[in-house]
């Protein structure tokens, strides 16, 4: 044993620099154990993640615990061994806590897992090379590594929804920013806070996506058959969805419910039926309007439209398309329902006749004497003869149009041998467009008889389809238009 002054001035002067050079390593390590906690903190913040309170007060309470370490890690004294025992039970409940971590992981894309395990595995190591570095120090570098343990254990707590976030932003193509986070911030911009109100039902899409991604609302069709692969589909389905409730406007507060937990199977519809965000924003408007609720009715227009396209080699979409711009048309259709819609647009789409041209025979019989006098004139310069009662009654357009192609054929009128001023002037009577009543009362025209239409849209809508069947006949008009994977453009 050392006994002269110069000797133990020495011993001091070397165990003096042992401290030091362990708080130097110590120093390192807390920074970038530090480093490695602000980051996921910041990430967390980037996606509006939530309960990060608790994290940031931990961050708080380890910075200020390597604080009192740095200070008192100079009064080397006895207890070793005692402290020793703490920072090896502090590390195995780590360990263990980590080891419930890769368990969990197993279950989790394996990018996402790489970087959890990356960050945790870290932390493990971290401590684990501070308990080799510093296990001949005082009890009071020991509390340090049991506030880092409380601290790693905090992190780990973190809801999972916040790792898949980071995933996302680690996922960006090209290494930019995730595509997903990019919508995310869009449907802010449009809607507001995404914690709250219409934010949060349109960002609600996000989390029933990911549930279906590979399967959308049993359809059989993924995110990548009908968006695109990766981060970039589900971006593009979240870009679709904000497409459709933006096109709800001021309706889309009274059916956030259906935005939030529905949009997988309105993606489908809408791609199914071959709409447009407007075009199927109408038929929820419709339903909302009525009191019905917005996802039964969009099962009844697709379950009436293939039923139709199939009974008269009609395209569905066509039909589709044709029975939501009457529900948008609240003024001219919006007493009528969808078996009105479905025997209408089929008609019409059959006839050659647009949904636009139906509405001005509705104002040129739209009251007794309106109607007596427009009648009186079809009468008496073409022989036409109508029931002035029936016609005003009429509710259906395509009825109307109906009774005057009836009227035409028993008087014997030749609409193809017409001339000019004589078509002109029926078009002024009727309030029918000229091309519309080429088509109408021409020969292929009048050898056409709308009540059979009626009659197999009355049928179809007793024969509505259940949602499952809906969804497999709407992805196979899908399917056919992207065969081998890749989302719409």
């Amino acid at each position: 044993m050392a006994d002269k002054p110069e000797e133990l001035l020495t011993i001091q002067q070397q165990i003096n620099k042992v401290l030091n050079d362990r708080l130097t390593i110590l120093k390192s390590q807390e920074s970038a154990l530090m480093n490695q906690v602000q980051l996921a903190v910041d990430l967390c913040k980037s996606l509006k993640c939530e309960q990060l309170d608790d994290i940031e007060e931990r961050l708080k309470s380890a910075r200020d615990a390597m604080a009192a370490a740095a200070e008192e890690a100079a009064e080397f004294g006895t207890g070793l061994e005692e402290s020793a025992g703490k920072g090896e039970k502090s590390v195995k409940s780590l360990d263990e806590a980590m080891a419930a971590l890769r368990k969990r992981l197993d279950q989790v894309n394996p990018a996402l897992k790489g970087f959890m395990l990356g960050l945790g595995g870290g932390l493990v190591k971290g401590v684990g090379s501070a308990w080799e570095s510093i296990k001949n120090l005082n009890s009071m570098l020991f509390n340090v590594i049991k506030t880092l343990g409380g601290l790693a254990l905090a992190i780990i707590s973190i809801p999972f929804k916040i790792f898949q976030g980071i995933f996302e932003l680690a996922q960006g193509s090209g290494g930019g920013p995730s595509p997903v986070l990019v919508e995310l911030e869009n449907i802010r911009k449009q809607f507001g806070n995404l914690a709250t109100n219409e934010g949060r039902a349109v960002k609600g899409a996000l989390a029933d996506i990911r549930d279906e991604q590979w399967n959308i609302a049993k359809s059989g069709l993924s995110v990548r058959k009908i968006f695109g692969a990766g981060m970039e589909g589900i971006a593009k389905f979240l870009e679709e969805t904000r497409e459709l409730a933006t096109a709800m406007g001021t309706a889309l507060n009274g059916m956030m419910d259906v935005i939030k937990t529905s949009a997988p199977e309105l993606a489908i519809y809408r791609k199914g039926m071959g709409m447009t965000a407007e075009q199927q924003a109408a038929i929820m408007k419709f339903a909302n309007f009525s009191g019905k609720k917005p996802l039964n009715v969009m099962r009844q227009f697709a379950s009436i439209s293939i039923q139709m396209g199939d009974k008269f080699g009609v395209n569905a979409k066509l039909i589709s398309r044709g029975m939501a711009e009457m529900a948008a048309d609240v003024a001219n259709f919006g007493h009528l329902g969808p078996k009105a819609f479905g025997s209408i647009a089929t008609w019409a789409h059959k006839l050659g006749v647009e949904i636009k041209d139906l509405t001005g025979v509705m104002n040129a019989f739209s009251d007794f004497d309106t109607a007596a006098q427009n009648i009186a004139k079809l009468s008496q310069a073409f022989g036409i003869q109508l029931d002035t009662i029936q016609m005003i009654e009429a509710e259906d357009p395509a009825a109307m149009y109906d009774m005057i192609m009836k009227g035409m054929r028993e008087s014997g009128t030749n609409y193809d041998s017409l001339d000019r001023q004589s078509r002109k002037y029926i078009s002024t009577i009727t309030q029918i467009p000229e091309a519309a009543a080429a088509a109408a009362f021409g020969h292929r025209g009048l050898n056409m008889s709308y009540k059979e239409f009626q009659r197999e849209s009355a049928k179809a809508e007793k024969k509505v389809m259940t949602q499952e069947e809906a969804m497999q006949k709407l992805a196979k008009s899908i399917e056919r238009v992207f065969p081998s994977g890749g989302g719409s453009k």
